[in-house]
């Protein structure tokens, strides 16, 4: 998914001086993402939005055609609006930037007018909310990502497997190809998987989430009792 991540490190000067030395091709990428902010739904909005944040706070990709079907956009365009909702989502809850600051350092570095800003804070105003949320998702998703690498995309696909005796098909079965990368560099695999084999990674997957939920419980039990 086409993605913009703010540059958190970038500048010294803080979020005004990296949102003035952000390079033009980004700048105009931000400007029509929130153009297309503008015109659309609340449900649309907060689809969007949230799809942002969970590819913020989770790593969770964005289905862009899904997405452009949902709300009536152009792909381009859902690209655009998750760079610039991502945008509004790391400079409100992660850098803590005030609402009234982004919006006046957006209009100095072109990302919109002020004719438009009404519209970005309403925006923004329904993230306010949200800030102590996100800035937990993402702290314990960098906790999460410590030491070993960590699951960057997985992707598969379903292939027919043709097999011949005597030159005529004798059977015929399908067969999962899977692609499964990291977010270390020359760490990823591409494997194959039988049908039996695929039930069994399924209900293994399962029982993981329940384990993962139990631990989790355990850990909200053990912040009460502190």
């Amino acid at each position: 998914m086409p993605t913009f991540r703010f540059p958190l490190s970038v500048g010294s000067g803080g979020f005004s001086e990296t949102v003035a030395s952000m390079p033009p091709p980004v700048k105009s990428a931000l400007g029509r993402g929130f153009k297309v902010l503008q015109t659309l739904s609340q449900e649309s909005l907060q689809l969007l939005i949230r799809s942002a944040q969970e590819n913020i706070t989770k790593g969770r990709d964005a289905d862009v055609s899904a997405l452009a079907v949902r709300c009536g956009l152009q792909e381009a365009e859902v690209a655009d609006a998750l760079s610039a909702a991502s945008f509004l989502i790391i400079g409100l809850a992660l850098e803590n930037v005030a609402i009234d600051a982004f919006i006046a350092n957006g209009i100095q570095a072109g990302l919109f007018t002020r004719t438009e800003a009404g519209a970005i804070s309403r925006a923004a105003e329904s993230l306010s909310a949200k800030r102590e949320e996100i800035k937990d998702s993402v702290d314990q998703e960098e906790v999460a990502n410590r030491i070993l690498p960590s699951l960057a995309a997985f992707e598969f696909a379903v292939e027919m497997r043709i097999d011949f005796q005597d030159d005529r098909v004798s059977s015929v079965v399908p067969v999962a190809v899977a692609y499964l990368d990291t977010d270390a560099t020359h760490m990823e695999v591409w494997f194959q998987m039988s049908k039996s084999q695929v039930e069994r990674l399924y209900d293994d997957l399962k029982s993981l989430v329940k384990k993962m939920a139990d631990a989790e419980a355990i850990i909200k039990r053990m912040k009460l009792d502190q």
